[in-house]
């Protein structure tokens, strides 16, 4: 099941696995970090609370999602099927 929910005051997206037991957070407002993830019940990584509340810190544990890329790319582009496609390392939709 995927459902938005709030989650220490920000707007997140909840999605819940029942047989597995498996659940994940994701916060777009805070720049798009996996904020928990549960895998059969059991806590996969650490994530600090107090990091995450205060927006002007750097948030400590969780585990951002690097979308679409995880650095730099030469001169802004990438080819793909022989197309050459521009995208700065830090997009943001206006």
């Amino acid at each position: 099941m995927i459902e938005q929910q709030q989650f220490l005051g920000f707007d997140c997206i909840v999605m819940t696995e029942a047989i597995s037991n498996s659940k994940a957070i994701l916060c777009p407002e805070r720049g798009g970090i996996l904020i928990q993830l549960t895998l059969e019940g059991e806590d996969v990584f650490y994530f600090q609370e107090d990091s995450f509340h205060d927006v002007t810190k750097n948030i400590r544990g969780g585990n951002p999602i690097l979308f679409p890329t995880c650095g730099p790319l030469p001169n802004d582009e990438y080819i793909m099927d022989g197309k050459t496609y521009s995208i700065k390392q830090h997009y943001r939709r206006e």
